[in-house]
């Protein structure tokens, strides 16, 4: 697979966070030559909001394409926009679908995006959608995915992960880290380990380096791993994200919620299965 000429959806609600996944997007595209495709919802959540700042619907066209022609200028990108009616669950998944997306950013405000027409809700976007999305909360791109993170646990495909780990790895001059579960049978210890050692050889083949640490049982894997990621000043996370368990109202988070929704703000890169 290649990054190359990709075509990036980004929906948005003009919010800070919205705003900011466009810049990531914007700034990957204009490393990988992709074209961006802006997309705003209208729906009731959308007039309601227009109500109560006092702007008719139309202002959404200018306000899309004020964003089209900043995106432009700024980062020397080709950018489209898109306005369509419905609700932001089938019609995301949809517009991806009928412009052949390669890619998603969205904008989200983790636990706490009540007062975002997105908010929260990338998860569910993320469980309708065929392709991978790229959440981002407030942390800005910077000088981009320098140090990016890989959770390996027992229960997971990892093909997908290396390959998009390393593509932007490649894009960037990354390092990737590999933070491997210690699991409770020695059967899924050794299947952890093997497939260690495979992305050790395939990474090195493909001069990508690689600095695998492994967990311990000692304390829960989730806060090691946002420990971990704290210690090298990860710049991104990328998942396997597993749809049966992203849920809108969910009791005890899996592991892929608490990614997405991370109180550190790392941007997440969820990587759907049935995009593989």
């Amino acid at each position: 697979m290649s990054l190359k000429g990709k075509k990036i959806l980004v929906p948005t609600d003009f919010s800070e966070v919205c705003t900011n996944a466009t810049n990531h997007a914007a700034a990957l595209s204009s490393i990988i030559n992709a074209e961006i495709v802006l997309l705003f919802v209208i729906n009731r959540d959308t007039r309601n909001w227009l109500k109560k700042i006092k702007l008719p619907l139309a202002s959404i066209s200018e306000k899309l394409n004020n964003e089209k022609l900043r995106i432009e200028k700024k980062y020397s990108i080709s950018v489209s926009i898109i306005e369509k009616e419905g609700s932001v669950f089938s019609v995301i998944p949809n517009v991806a679908e009928q412009i052949e997306a390669d890619l998603m950013f969205l904008g989200s405000y983790g636990k706490t995006g009540i007062h975002s027409l997105f908010g929260n809700r990338a998860i569910r976007i993320i469980d309708k959608s065929n392709i991978p999305v790229f959440v981002v909360q407030k942390r800005l791109f910077g000088t981009g995915y320098h140090k990016i993170l890989l959770p390996l646990t027992a229960d997971v495909e990892y093909n997908r992960k290396k390959e998009w780990a390393l593509e932007i790895a490649k894009s960037f001059n990354s390092e990737v880290h590999l933070f491997v579960a210690e699991e409770f049978t020695s059967k899924e210890q050794n299947r952890l380990e093997s497939i260690a050692d495979e992305l050790s050889i395939s990474f090195e083949n493909q001069g990508v380096p690689l600095v695998i640490s492994v967990a311990n049982r000692k304390t829960n894997y989730v806060d090691q791993l946002m420990e971990y990621a704290t210690t090298i000043n990860a710049d991104l996370f990328v998942i396997m994200a597993d749809n049966d368990q992203f849920e809108p109202d969910f009791i005890l988070p899996s592991l892929d919620v608490k990614m997405v929704t991370n109180s550190h703000q790392i941007p997440v890169l969820c990587i759907n299965p049935k995009d593989v």
